[in-house]
């Protein structure tokens, strides 16, 4: 996988989670009343994780 295809992929995938997070203003603001925990069944460090990481935070 070149460079600029890698770049591409993870902006793309960056975008999708940021719309798919601005989609449903329209649930109520006290859910979730407990903090959602990630399970990233990867090694840390590697690609998985760090996307799991910027779409965690």
């Amino acid at each position: 996988m070149s460079i600029q295809r890698r770049t591409v992929l993870q902006r793309l995938t960056a975008s999708a989670f940021a719309l798919a997070a601005g989609a449903s203003p329209a649930q109520s603001d006290n859910w979730p009343a407990k903090p959602i925990r990630y399970i990233v069944p990867f090694a840390p460090g590697g690609t998985p994780d760090i996307l799991a990481r910027m779409a965690a935070e």
